[in-house]
């Protein structure tokens, strides 16, 4: 799905649906859209009302392999409307999505995330399970940039540290909404 989004090409809703975890989900973009404009779309249908989330989230295994039939390079936003490292998202599930970007290295996949402890738990259980399987991760992943969405300090506070735990091409900070003034240096 195309995006308005300046730095991202394209959008992969392999997840819809969301909760709330912090302060800048009473802002939140993608629950608007879901409940307004994409309200009909078959990904979106029910898991907004009023610009909420309704709770229920949705892992898409019919749009995975779509990347790896883009021919030309993109900047890709993972998830476009949901939270890949939702607590009802099994890690089963997040294993394909990584699969599918391992393998699609002519884009770069940008994770976004407000549940950096989940993705950081995530990656150290990757890194374990890889030396046992058949397909490798060699982690990182150079196409793969991990990356939190704060609104205040508490945010920052809370998921920058887990990120920065996390092995990552690039890491980075999305700072929307912009709720308080945020202090970086720490």
């Amino acid at each position: 799905m195309p995006s308005k989004i300046d730095y991202v090409d394209e959008g992969w809703p392999v997840v819809t649906g969301c909760t709330h975890c912090a302060a800048g989900c009473q802002h939140c973009y993608a629950a608007r859209l879901a409940s307004t404009r994409l309200k009909h779309h078959p990904h979106y249908k029910g898991l907004a009302v009023n610009g909420r989330w309704t709770g229920e989230v949705r892992c898409n295994e019919e749009v995975l392999e779509k990347p790896l039939h883009w021919r030309k390079p993109r900047r890709v936003l993972v998830p476009l409307s949901g939270d890949l490292f939702h607590e009802t998202v099994p890690f089963e599930f997040v294993d394909k999505v990584f699969a599918v970007m391992q393998n699609a290295k002519q884009h770069t996949f940008l994770v976004l995330t407000k549940r950096a402890e989940r993705m950081a738990e995530y990656l150290e259980e990757l890194c374990r399970k890889s030396k046992t399987w058949t397909v490798r991760f060699d982690l990182p992943l150079c196409n793969v940039w991990l990356g939190v969405s704060i609104s205040n300090q508490d945010d920052a506070d809370r998921l920058i540290p887990p990120l920065l735990e996390c092995p990552a091409a690039k890491r980075f900070v999305s700072f929307e909404p912009a709720l308080e003034d945020v202090d970086f240096t720490e």
